[in-house]
């Protein structure tokens, strides 16, 4: 299991949170909220890194202001969906070598990916448009002005989606509303089944249903449920296009993979994650993208027992937060 260490300071929200930490150390919290922050000061020191979080721009692939070289990377698609190029707006996972600051505070931070993983969250027909969200078998997508949306040649506006339109989301799950935030929106040809993703809010194993988020889903006899799942956990679902009985009928259910499934992290290793809280035990331990997030008291070092400006990386040694050179003392710790 991952398991992450913000600063004790952060403030937590169900909705959002944007999370610069370190896997297996303590660093500090980047920011929270909605709305993007650039990570171009992020170091560890270390020598590797995970970033969750938007593709924001390619010519390489830039993630939470992080620019990555991905000319050697392996890249692999989590939801038994058909691999495809990366694309602006979709939801990625980075294992990368150690983040290096952008030259004089300006342009990009750099790296070398290792390891892209990415997947798509909801499939399915387009059952009504509104004023900034759409529904997607019977869920509710809402739409920003920052959302991607790639309608190929049948569909030019995401305005323009009918009922006969079969889309593809990427995004970032609310499961407390149920609601999908969407990043990007694909409008598909055809497809012979559909998915959902969602909190599972309760489970009939004689009846073989569940509530996932807010939608009834029915099971047959040969689909087997995953032991163990508890409720409020997040799962995905492979769904037929036809319905049973009026209800949604899964053929594949299960546990849906952290943001790091099948990354390997080193502690030590930055990390910066954006996304909505999954799951929340106390305000001091949660999850982000069902990522283990912990949050522990942080011992300021004395700023007079900090290292040596490094000239390799442009930070200070030895700090309990990174501190770029020159900064005042008062800021080490």
């Amino acid at each position: 299991m991952t398991v992450l260490t913000p600063d004790p300071s952060l403030r937590v929200t169900r909705r959002w949170t944007l999370l610069a930490l370190a896997a297996g150390g303590v660093t500090q919290l980047g920011a929270c909220g909605g709305g993007g922050t650039d990570f171009a000061g992020l170091s560890s020191g270390g020598t590797g890194s995970f970033t969750g979080g938007t593709v924001g721009g390619l010519g390489s692939v830039i993630v939470n202001g992080i620019r990555f070289d991905d000319s050697s990377a392996t890249v692999v698609r989590t939801d038994g969906e058909p691999t495809s190029t990366l694309k602006v707006g979709m939801v990625v996972s980075v294992q990368a070598g150690e983040v290096r600051p952008a030259r004089d505070g300006a342009g990009s931070a750099t790296a070398t990916a290792v390891k892209i993983t990415y997947r798509s969250e909801w499939l399915g027909p387009v059952d009504a448009v509104g004023a900034g969200e759409i529904t997607v078998l019977g869920q509710v997508v809402e739409v920003s002005d920052s959302t991607v949306f790639d309608g190929g040649s049948a569909v030019q506006r995401w305005t323009d989606r009918t009922q006969q339109h079969i889309v593809e989301v990427f995004g970032y799950l609310d499961s407390a509303s149920a609601r999908l935030q969407a990043t990007r929106i694909e409008v598909r040809d055809a497809t012979d089944h559909y998915k959902l993703s969602g909190a599972l809010l309760s489970h009939d194993a004689p009846g073989r249903s569940l509530t996932v988020g807010g939608a009834a889903v029915g099971y047959g006899a040969g689909v087997r449920v995953p032991p163990g799942l508890r409720r409020a956990q997040v799962v995905s679902l492979r769904l037929s296009p036809v319905r049973g009985g009026g209800r949604l009928e899964a053929t594949r259910v299960e546990a849906r993979p952290s943001a790091a499934s099948g990354l390997q992290l080193e502690d030590g290793s930055v990390a910066s994650l954006r996304g909505a809280v999954t799951g929340m035990r106390t305000s001091t331990d949660f999850e982000v993208e069902g990522v283990t997030v912990q949050v522990r008291e942080r011992r300021p070092r004395n700023p007079a027992e900090r290292g040596p400006c490094s000239g390799r990386t442009g930070w200070y040694a030895g700090c309990a937060a990174p501190v770029r050179c020159g900064t005042a003392c008062a800021d080490c710790g």
